[in-house]
């Protein structure tokens, strides 16, 4: 069987940490739905924006052809805003991969996705720029913040 047939995985080795952590998130998903207080879960993707170098095109034979080269165009970060329970989803795309980024997209579930609920569940990973103190950052709170 050639190697690119041949299915495999990796069982990771889970920690204590990982298991508390997926102990806790499955206890949330368990609960039933609220929508005051419904379970969001922010996640975000860089990707790398390319172009072609030269156009594709098929010849007298029909074959297709494709130059393998490309021209990067920049990045970009994609951030999937989903509610499980609820069965809503928003996809939101950033220019930069930072945490006031990340703060702004959370803002933007509060305030102009769920204005009316009392609270809002966020199932985050621990991505460095996850930071709650990027909240200070974009809000009047601590009376430095942009609004």
């Amino acid at each position: 069987m050639k190697p690119r047939q041949v299915k495999s995985w990796i069982i990771p080795d889970a920690g204590a940490d990982s298991v508390c952590a997926t102990e806790d998130v499955s206890e949330v998903y368990e609960r039933p739905y609220n929508e005051n207080n419904p379970v969001i879960c922010p996640d975000e993707s860089p990707r790398q924006l390319i172009g072609e170098k030269r156009e594709p095109y098929i010849d007298k034979q029909g074959t297709g052809h494709t130059d393998y080269g490309y021209t990067r165009n920049g990045t970009a970060d994609v951030f999937m805003i989903s509610e499980p329970l609820g069965g809503k989803r928003e996809v939101i795309v950033k220019d930069r991969h930072t945490r006031m980024e990340w703060a702004e997209v959370i803002k933007y579930i509060a305030e102009d996705m769920y204005p009316e609920a009392d609270r809002l569940t966020l199932i985050r990973d621990n991505l460095s720029a996850h930071k709650r103190s990027a909240l200070y950052g974009i809000t009047n709170r601590n009376g430095h913040g942009e609004s």
